[in-house]
């Protein structure tokens, strides 16, 4: 299966996009911090609205070597106070709030959230016959989100709660911060993900079932590490009311997951440019 570009839309990459793009515009909990070198911003007491459009170019599934160029939706619903974001409702988190955002010096911040979410991995692998395939999955997420100076780290847990992939796993990720002008920022860091058997095997494993349609080798993968990558992120402001937002990120399959019978390639890379505004 040769490498390609196709054109199409499908929930799954709207739900990468979007994800994308409100955590490069900012951290679900909090404005940036203020110091370091981070951008500032001041929160905006009640609900506020985000909307724009995105392109993206992206895997088809976890470890395709074919890439698809689509243009995707874009929206965030926000409940702010004082202490910043407290209540969400947008594709990439889902519907939740804060249980806990404390405040410390130089712009410190050490929150906890908890949500119900799509959740974007799929195995949704169209040229190869025979592989049982499913889409986006219902999940809960409990995450903690810790900033200082320009610095921030977060943790997420998630456990699918129907369909979908089924099985629970943790994204780790750290990032680096600094300021474009009064308004941009640029955003780097690397990303971790570690799951469960049921989850891996789900997106990775090959039944003997499939093994003897789809011609591949069965598969069983394990738990553990599934995935180490870098992302980057800038994002300007366009005139008074629109906000440029560009994510470029690489990432390696690792463990079971990259010696999977079903993966074309262990390497996999996304790019996204978006303009939102907010009302």
């Amino acid at each position: 299966m040769g490498s390609r570009i196709r054109v199409g839309l499908s929930l799954v990459t709207v739900v990468l996009a979007c994800w994308m793009a409100a955590a490069g515009a900012q951290e679900p909990g909090h404005s940036p911090p203020a110091q370091g070198g981070a951008p500032s911003a001041a929160p905006t007491i009640g609900w506020s609205t985000d909307v724009g459009f995105a392109l993206i170019a992206n895997p088809e599934f976890q470890g395709s070597d074919s890439y698809r160029v689509l243009p995707v939706p874009y929206f965030d619903l926000r409940y702010s106070d004082q202490q910043g974001v407290k209540y969400f409702a947008n594709i990439p988190q889902g519907f939740g709030g804060y249980l806990k955002r404390d405040r410390g010096p130089r712009g410190a911040t050490n929150d906890i959230f908890v949500s119900i979410a799509p959740g974007f991995a799929n195995r949704e692998v169209e040229d190869v016959d025979g592989i049982d395939e499913f889409g986006t999955a219902a999940e809960l997420r409990v995450g903690w989100e810790f900033a200082r100076g320009g610095w921030s780290l977060n943790t997420t847990l998630a456990q699918a709660l129907a369909s979908g992939h089924e099985g629970m796993y943790l994204d780790v990720g750290a990032s680096r911060r600094g300021r474009i002008g009064s308004r941009g920022f640029w955003s780097v860091g690397p990303r971790l993900r570690i799951a469960d058997s049921q989850y891996m095997d789900a997106l990775y494993g090959v039944t003997s079932s499939e093994a003897a349609a789809s011609g591949l080798d069965a598969f069983d993968a394990g738990a553990g590490l599934e995935s180490a990558g870098l992302q980057g992120v800038i994002s300007v402001p366009v005139g008074k009311r629109w906000r440029a937002t560009t994510v470029l990120g690489v990432s390696r399959l690792l463990s079971d997951a990259a010696d999977s019978t079903l993966i074309e390639s262990s390497n996999q890379a996304f790019f996204l440019t978006a303009l939102t505004t907010r009302f």
